[in-house]
């Protein structure tokens, strides 16, 4: 069974016994949390009544770094910045 679920502004889609990485979630390691299911996929048949489906966190971790480069050719412009972001990494129960 493949479910839709919502997790801050994102949508993922998983099975159960699927580990999910998202952006943090402010709770601790071991904790089991309620996603929402916005549409469930069984056989071909589409179910769109809302429901929850339990996760549990089993880490919390920081994602590669992304660069972002900004140049300018013949100006001698170059900025350069990073950015890390933080994850929750799920399991569908």
């Amino acid at each position: 069974m493949t479910y839709i679920v919502k997790s801050g502004s994102l949508q993922y889609m998983v099975n159960t016994g699927d580990l999910v990485p998202v952006q943090k979630l402010e709770s601790s390691i071991g904790d089991t949390i309620e996603l929402i299911v916005l549409a469930t996929f069984e056989n071909g048949k589409i179910d769109l009544k809302p429901k929850s489906i339990q996760a549990k966190i089993v880490d919390q971790y920081r994602d590669d770094k992304i660069r972002v480069v900004k140049y300018r050719a013949k100006s001698k412009y170059h900025k350069q910045q990073g950015h890390r972001q933080s994850m929750t990494l799920l399991e569908i129960l």
